[in-house]
């Protein structure tokens, strides 16, 4: 099942998602040719589409050289721009001369704990001014579970939500964050059953633990808390790498159930791709107006995929994307 573009809605927020030839960013260094990409990627949707609201890049586009979610807030965004990221995507988001106030949506990994935990996966966006808000990833995969520490205050923290130019409310995911956002903080979920290590870096609870289960379950009742207050209507994902072309999983169960979960709201992904999707009308990661039941039914769920409106493809030295327009 397919959702056809509603173009000229004032109502309805305007996206370009790019999807990005090969993997996630491993080392540091990369991120200088990666950020000429993103800015060559940013001018040419300009001169394609107006009036955005946000673009999307993929989870763990760009790449850290230390850790940072031990860190509050403020202090991640200082090492983010201390890193170099920040200052060019700023440039890159003024050159969209033709949106008013768009955000750039962008996935940053970083390197292993020096305590062996696994290195933090965030989800950021940033306007004309400088970061406005992130997200680091609170749902494990199952194949994660053992190593990540999911921090406390990320449960709790609403700069997780950010405002787009057209007054909807968007909360980030960390790409698996998206599976979570659909059980909207079930202690019981199937996500939140691979939660095995919260707390904070120096005083870390494993599951097991006497009252693990009870501050589990208040962390997750203030992450719905979060979503609920800030009226959230739009899901925003960075996701990390498709080694195929086969996303119905993540279209029908993260993609498409997440619409459900927001009330048949806006849900827009980006990701890498070992071989970009053969026509942009397949592998969108777009789902919007999907009605809660079929978000709860799970063994008859759909894709509900939400088709572009628009794309293009970008092909340079520094790298290869389908781009893609959502209104």
């Amino acid at each position: 099942m397919s959702i056809r573009p509603n173009v000229g809605n004032p109502d309805r927020p305007r996206f370009a998602t790019v999807c990005v030839q090969g993997s996630p960013a491993r080392q540091y260094r990369s991120c200088v040719k990666r950020l000429v990409l993103l800015t060559a990627i940013v001018c040419k949707i300009n001169k394609q589409w107006e009036n955005l609201d946000a673009v999307i890049f993929p989870g763990g586009f760009l790449r850290l050289n230390r850790t940072i979610g031990e860190l509050p807030y403020d202090e991640r965004t200082d090492a983010l721009c201390a890193a170099g990221l920040v200052e060019p995507i700023k440039n890159a988001i003024k050159l969209m001369t033709k949106s008013r106030d768009p955000v750039l949506v962008f996935g940053v990994d970083g390197p292993t704990y020096r305590n062996g935990d696994g290195g933090d996966q965030l989800c950021v966006a940033a306007n004309k001014n400088g970061i406005v808000s992130i997200s680091r990833k609170i749902f494990p995969t199952k194949n994660e579970s053992d190593s990540l520490l999911c921090f406390d205050a990320d449960y709790h923290d609403p700069h997780r939500v950010v405002v787009l130019a057209g007054g909807r409310n968007a909360t980030l995911s960390a790409c698996y964050d998206m599976f979570g956002l659909v059980e909207r903080g079930n202690p019981c979920g199937t996500r939140a059953r691979y939660i095995r290590w919260i707390g904070r870096y120096n005083a870390q609870m494993e599951r097991g633990d006497e009252g693990f289960n009870e501050h589990l379950a208040e962390n997750l009742c203030s992450f719905n808390s979060v979503l609920t207050k800030k009226n959230v209507t739009v899901g925003i994902a960075a996701i990390h790498y498709f080694r195929g072309h086969n996303t119905a999983f993540w279209q029908r169960h993260g993609i498409a159930a997440c619409s459900a979960a927001l009330g048949g709201g806006f849900v827009i992904g980006a990701a890498h791709f070992a071989e970009l999707p053969q026509t942009a009308n397949s592998s969108t990661l777009a789902a919007a107006g999907v009605r809660a039941q079929v978000g709860q039914d799970m063994r008859n769920r759909q894709a509900h995929s939400w088709q572009p409106a628009g794309h293009f493809t970008f092909a340079s030295t520094d790298g290869s994307a389908l781009v893609r327009l959502f209104c």
